[in-house]
């Protein structure tokens, strides 16, 4: 063979293994674009997918589910605890007072006690079955601050009604506020006034239901586990209360206060230096 045919012999074999190489490069290249298209095609798919779960599983937490009782009475204390704003008034009322748990326990105790003496005007001049309501008359023959305590393993989990119905909770003693030594009960009147302010937005809600009862087992089972289920609830505002965490105050908070305690004391100070000037501070 000439060494020109051997030459050309080999520049096509060289042509021959780039052309079959270059070939092999862009079908792994072609593969590889394949490959990266169905990753973002199932991750299109799992986003998607997560999103519809997410959705149901949210719809399935917020869908209402209407609970029935075996009797009317409780069907309308029911229909009270899940269809007006008894509860979250109650509950935001009654974390408002933070200064002292004698605060918390004379809103509590009068709350129970209006409610009472809703009951016994509504029922003023109706007919009253004694076997059924004999209890209820020694509650209303109580004074009007009487405590009804009710725990939670005494009350039956078909007669609870609203959200805690299924999420009953052991019960939990409660400790006194750091500052409730300080706070004398017959003074502070605070839990007194705000319990008055709560039961006006709450009482025709209660009122306008417990009038559609007309049978007295009906009447009778409302009343027993209204006051049954307010005590629970209390219970739990009380626990949630005692574990929420403590903000910590920052330090320019905190001498912001200082120096509003100063000013505050300089005008006491200044008062006081103006009454005797006018002669309004000597003994008469």
């Amino acid at each position: 063979m000439k060494r020109e045919d051997l030459f050309e012999s080999i520049d096509k074999q060289i042509l021959s293994e780039r052309v079959y190489r270059s070939r092999i490069r862009n079908t792994i290249n072609s593969y590889n674009i394949l490959l990266e298209e169905k990753k973002k095609k199932e991750i299109i798919i799992e986003k998607i997918y997560r999103l519809k779960t997410r959705k149901e599983i949210q719809n399935l937490f917020e869908k209402k589910v209407n609970m029935v009782h075996s009797s009317t009475g409780m069907n309308a204390l029911e229909d009270l605890f899940s269809n007006s704003n008894i509860l979250s008034v109650l509950e935001s009322d009654y974390k408002m007072l933070t200064t002292s748990f004698e605060q918390r326990t004379d809103y509590r105790g009068h709350i129970m006690s209006k409610v009472l003496d809703m009951f016994k005007i509504e029922d003023i001049g109706s007919e009253k079955d004694e076997s059924l309501n004999e209890s209820l008359h020694y509650i209303f023959e109580q004074e009007a601050d009487i405590q009804i305590t009710v725990d939670d393993d005494e009350l039956p989990e078909d007669k609870m009604v609203g959200p805690a119905r299924d999420e009953k909770e052991e019960e939990q003693g409660k400790e006194d506020d750091e500052n409730a030594e300080s706070i004398d009960p017959d003074i502070d009147a605070t839990g007194r006034n705000k319990a008055g302010t709560s039961f006006s937005k709450i009482e025709n809600n209660i009122s306008n239901i417990y009038n559609t009862l007309g049978n007295p087992a009906d009447k009778y089972e409302f009343k027993k586990f209204l006051i049954a289920n307010l005590n629970m609830y209390f219970d739990r505002f009380e626990k949630s209360l005692s574990n929420d965490p403590q903000p910590e105050i920052p330090q320019d908070s905190l001498d912001a206060i200082d120096d509003a305690e100063a000013k505050l004391d300089q005008g006491e100070d200044d008062t006081t230096g103006a009454e005797d000037s006018l002669g309004l501070g000597l003994d008469l």
